[in-house]
């Protein structure tokens, strides 16, 4: 069903880009939140905080990103940690600083790209169907 949804909201994300999605591989950490819960509800922004750019979902470019800070540790598995490859239909990405009362991308944007750290970019969206958690990898850092 959540592979259903993606490709319906996928759907939405080309029309606001001219017919293209603008999909991308991009990672995600669950910290906390068991990644058996996203891969039965997908990425859902209700159940985390608000970061940099308000309620979202949070999609790193750069692996060291997620793996880092964002990681779960597999409990009973000591050592062993894990973060989502996900699918994400980014769509037309409006560009924006910071700002921790954002809610949604302005009218005709599908997601916001924005600097989470000095160095690393993040795509942030807020339909949970945007996003698709394709491949859970399992690593020791």
């Amino acid at each position: 069903i959540l592979w259903q949804k993606y490709v319906e909201q996928r759907k939405y994300a080309a029309l606001d880009n001219n017919g293209d999605p603008n999909e991308a591989w991009m990672k995600h950490g669950t910290r906390k939140t068991a990644p058996s819960e996203i891969m039965k509800s997908g990425f859902d922004m209700r159940v985390s905080g608000t970061g940099w750019f308000g309620r979202a979902a949070y999609f790193a470019y750069n692996t060291t990103y997620s793996a880092k800070d964002y990681r779960y540790d597999v409990p009973g598995r000591p050592g062993e940690c894990q973060i989502f490859l996900a699918r994400v239909a980014r769509g037309k990405v409006q560009v924006r600083s910071s700002d921790r009362n954002i809610k949604k991308p302005d009218e005709g944007f599908s997601s916001i790209e924005g600097n989470v750290t000095v160095v690393d970019k993040a795509i942030m969206i807020y339909h949970v169907s945007q996003a698709y958690p394709y491949y859970l990898v399992t690593f020791v850092p």
